[in-house]
């Protein structure tokens, strides 16, 4: 999924993931670790995507804003999942994974983050 804001000049590639099911405590462990460990993990996977839009940004703005200016303009993976994952592996990952219910704060916090960088900069 991709999200933006415009005014911000921010896009957020997002992979979900849910826990929810009935699992016990390895099975979860196993695919809390097929979530950020491999060439086919969903962190990697979307750090990649992240990475193609970043190469392909003007094309991807012109799709979704109708405009190819990608002055300002950051892009940020995240996996977000539906249950909190506090494991060491999700600490020291690359790619932010956030429950879902932290996804507002972490969009908040990000674009918070973007306008004290375009303050420096100018």
């Amino acid at each position: 999924m991709i999200t933006s804001r415009a005014s911000r000049g921010r896009a957020a590639i997002l992979e979900a993931k849910d826990f929810e099911m009935a699992r016990n405590p390895s099975e979860l462990a196993n695919e809390a670790d097929a979530l950020l460990r491999g060439d086919k993990s969903a962190a990697f996977k979307i750090a990649r995507r992240a990475q193609r839009i970043r190469t392909h940004l003007a094309p991807t703005l012109n799709q979704f804003t109708d405009s190819p200016d990608t002055r300002g303009w950051t892009v940020a993976p995240v996996v977000v999942t539906s249950r909190d994952l506090v494991t060491s592996r999700v600490l020291t990952s690359d790619v932010p994974v956030l429950p879902i219910h932290q996804l507002t704060a972490w969009a908040a916090a990000q674009a918070r983050d973007g306008e004290k960088g375009k303050r420096r900069s100018r």
